[in-house]
């Protein structure tokens, strides 16, 4: 049922004839703005077409967006995904089904930059995928409003809906106006062929349904004039000793698993443009050393890289982008080593050099050295690390003030002490001699102390200063004003200095 507040909607278009419909549909019987989001996920198909579809369409230039998520595909989908070794009901493995919350999650941000109301997908109304958006754009954006179009359009053949692009002149390819033999979906982990033919097993699938590997009897048998045994392999992915004709072992699966790894990662094959020749394809295999991933990996289109979310198994906080580092080449470097005793023992010892390095962990491609150890060490544990540096610091800081405390009460107490025998001087004269009578005065006492304090302390100023200063407040006390004055004048000339 039509909703008539819907403003600007979301569609995840992918250019073909359903989304066409869709964006049609949505333009006319919603009356809504339509925004448009194409993901290149390694599907193998060129991606910019639906930009000029979609403009055709009346999209507006700022509403259409196209994006290369390949990168965070299979970072954060295909990777924590692998380690979970997810497996739906028990037996069918995922592929195209693990990208789906990936557009979901794409749909829901274009929806908060344009303000969009609503966003819409191309999933029917019988199967999984429906549930797999819609489910994502709740989780992120809990009022959003979905409009799932097969479940609510009034098309009820195939016919209907090629009438519809006709009355709207939406392009139809000739391929499209007859009934397809079963659907294709793609990225780059995986391809699904489903559907129609495919499900009467009276009818043999045709020959075209392998999108991803030949078939035996159209592999190449030759590379220069020597005899190879290409039968039962995928070339691309196939080890040199399988090339040459030798017999496959544990380590030609590392080696598998080597092109494929450096695939995920880079999106191209280590060995270029020699895929699209069979004959160069075998000779590169046998012959050629792949390039670094790290030079050959595309630019990050989010700032972080790709090992710190695949380490986080999901959605993870943003990691400190660091992109393929040096372990992760000499991972490649070991598994893709054209010499099988060389490789990784097993899949399993491939696997557990994997899960070190996303844990930090020292890899074993790489020599054991001490600096590459402590390396790995801190950057595993850099909040402890940061602790204790931080503990050494407060220790480190304590002990300088104790130190400075101790000097300073070393020097009070020698000023303590000499002026504690001054003191005694001073006061050692208080016997009276013939001389004066048998009597002495205060004034006479505190000029003796102004001499001996000028003799006794005159490498020490701020000493000097203080018993100049006690000795002004006690002339005042006295009422010999003069004599306070040049004391305190002295005094304060010593602070000076």
């Amino acid at each position: 049922m039509k909703t008539p507040d819907i403003k600007k909607v979301v569609l995840a278009y992918s250019g073909g004839l359903d989304t066409s419909i869709i964006l049609k549909w949505l333009q006319t019987e919603y009356g809504a703005e339509v925004v448009t989001f194409t993901a290149d996920l390694g599907q193998g198909e060129e991606i910019e077409p639906a930009r000029a579809k979609a403009l055709a369409a009346g999209v507006k230039p700022e509403n259409i967006f196209i994006e290369d998520v390949r990168e965070e595909f299979v970072r954060d989908y295909v990777f924590p995904m692998f380690r979970a070794n997810t497996v739906y009901e028990g037996q069918y493995l995922l592929g195209t089904s693990i990208a789906r919350p990936l557009i979901a999650k794409k749909q829901i941000e274009i929806a908060r930059k344009t303000g969009a109301d609503a966003v819409s997908h191309g999933a029917t109304g019988k199967g999984n995928d429906q549930v797999r958006f819609e489910l994502g754009y709740y989780a992120l954006e809990p009022d959003i409003h979905v409009i799932a179009p097969w479940r609510e359009w009034d098309f009820k053949s195939r016919e209907s809906l090629l009438d519809f692009a006709e009355k709207h002149q939406i392009q139809i390819t000739k391929d499209k106006r007859g009934e397809a033999p079963f659907s294709v979906d793609a990225n780059l982990l995986h391809s699904s062929s489903e559907g129609k033919v495919l499900e009467d097993p009276a009818v043999e699938a045709p020959e075209f349904v392998h999108l991803r590997t030949i078939a035996p009897e159209d592999a190449p048998h030759r590379i220069d004039g020597t005899v190879t045994r290409l039968g039962w392999m995928t070339p691309a992915y196939a080890s040199p000793e399988q090339i040459l004709g030798e017999p496959a072992r544990p380590a030609s699966d590392v080696y598998s698993l080597g092109v494929l790894l450096y695939r995920l990662l880079t999106g191209h094959s280590p060995y270029g443009d020699a895929e699209s020749n069979p004959s160069r394809l075998a000779r590169a295999i046998v012959e050629d050393e792949p390039p670094l991933a790290s030079a050959g990996m595309r630019s990050p289109t989010p700032t972080h890289a790709i090992d710190g979310a695949a380490h986080a198994g999901g959605n993870a906080p943003n990691p400190p982008a660091r992109g393929l580092d040096g372990d992760l080449d000499l991972i490649l470097g070991k598994a893709l080593s054209k010499e099988p005793d060389r490789r990784y023992g097993s899949a399993g010892e491939l696997s557990a050099d994997l899960s070190r390095w996303l844990d930090g962990l020292p890899i074993s491609a790489r020599p054991a050295t001490f600096r590459y150890r402590a390396g790995k060490f801190l950057r595993r544990h850099r909040l402890a690390t940061a602790f204790g540096a931080l503990l050494a610091t407060l220790a480190i800081a304590f002990v300088i003030t104790v130190l400075v405390l101790l000097s300073h009460a070393r020097a009070e107490r020698d000023r303590a002490t000499q002026m504690s025998a001054l003191l005694t001087d001073l006061f050692s004269v208080a016997e009276p001699g013939p001389e004066q009578g048998g009597t002495i005065t205060a004034q006479a006492l505190l000029d003796r102390g102004t001499q001996g304090a000028a003799e006794r302390l005159k490498d020490q100023p701020e000493s000097h200063a203080r018993f100049l200063a006690t000795l002004g407040r006690l002339y005042q006390q006295l009422g010999l004003y003069d004599r306070a004055a040049a004391c305190l004048t002295q005094a304060i000339a010593l602070q000076r200095t």
